[in-house]
């Protein structure tokens, strides 16, 4: 083979592989964005730009568990709606680029990805043990917050003092075991306790099957698609229980993993 075939062979491979669509264009996704003037809010619709070469079929992870597959002219994007619920604080909308089919559909290349935060940030909720009429391990959080929480999320909750303070008394003789959300200093909770191995009288966080030691400022990544509930490592429910602290809950959306 002379080395102008060669060379012609070559070119010919880069241009295929450059060719996204009739033409020779390229279908690029190079940037992703919210379109400006909007009110960050939940259960209204923002808008999106979606910015590059070509055009052609792409996914948009959305980052709330939702993904959805459109047609874009990256040259001259239209506005394209989504709206998020549940959950205000941070967002990550990611476009991704789709191959193209076989039936002759244009697909595209590149990845981008925006992060934005829809305040105040956080929830704002209030907890304390009832009486012992109505002691219960764990709470779910009120609707619409006992919906399950998307993977991959960072999650942190802070406590605040209420109008009573910042403790729940557990109800021990003497006042004995009065604690924030750190729980007993220095303990390890053994039985009757109902989550060994994790401070006593301490908030404890359940997500399914997952338990993260609680505390007054804790920061931890759910490992499964599950509510979140509030849990208190008390062992003794028939007491008479009061006190108790505020919560203020973020769940940080944190988009798909980046790929290799």
């Amino acid at each position: 083979m002379s080395m102008h075939i060669a060379r012609a062979i070559a070119f010919l491979l880069v241009a295929a592989t450059l060719s996204g669509c009739p033409g020779g264009k390229s279908n690029v996704i190079q940037s992703i964005s919210l379109a400006p003037g909007q009110t960050l809010a939940l259960g209204t619709p923002l808008n999106f730009l979606i910015k590059g070469t070509g055009a052609g079929y792409l996914i948009i992870d959305w980052g709330d568990g939702t993904t959805e597959e459109k047609y874009v002219d990256l040259t001259a994007p239209s506005l394209i709606p989504h709206t998020f619920t549940v959950w205000k604080g941070g967002k990550t909308v990611t476009a991704i680029g789709k191959p193209g089919g076989t039936l002759g559909y244009s697909g595209t290349v590149g990845r981008a990805s925006t992060r934005f935060t829809i305040p105040p940030g956080f929830i704002s909720v209030g907890f304390g043990q009832p009486g012992n009429a109505g002691a219960k391990t764990c709470y779910s959080l009120p609707s619409p917050f006992n919906a399950k929480l998307v993977l991959p999320s960072l999650v942190h909750i802070t406590t605040l003092p209420t109008e009573r303070g910042d403790l729940i008394n557990f109800g021990c003789p003497f006042d004995g075991c009065r604690y924030n959300a750190d729980g007993k200093p220095g303990s390890v909770a053994a039985a009757p306790f109902p989550f060994p191995g994790l401070r006593e009288y301490s908030m404890v966080l359940r997500v399914g099957t997952q338990l993260v030691q609680g505390g007054t400022d804790v920061r931890f990544t759910p490992t499964q698609s599950q509510s979140l509930e509030i849990c208190l490592n008390d062992d003794n429910l028939t007491r008479n229980h009061t006190g108790g602290y505020e919560l203020h809950i973020t769940v940080d959306q944190l988009g798909p993993p980046a790929t290799p």
